[in-house]
């Protein structure tokens, strides 16, 4: 599975997925956990570059193995 074209690929269902990377003081992949869903998936992250701002910052991705849900 890959969040973003280009991205890193994610493993389905790994919760020690090598594709994830994690934000400082976070562990992803992590248990989709939404009150408005019963989602059985992980939440899985990737860090990149923000292209279309000056600064180039970095963002993060987040992506559902199961449901496909960004948040």
């Amino acid at each position: 599975m890959k969040i973003q074209e280009g991205g890193n690929e994610h493993s389905v269902g790994d919760r020690n997925c090598p594709g994830c990377e994690s934000p400082v003081g976070e562990q992803f992949p992590q248990p989709h956990r939404d009150g408005a869903t019963t989602c059985a998936g992980l939440i899985h992250s990737e860090i990149f570059a923000e292209e279309s701002t000056p600064t180039a910052g970095e963002a993060v991705l987040y992506r559902c193995d199961v449901c496909g849900e960004s948040i």
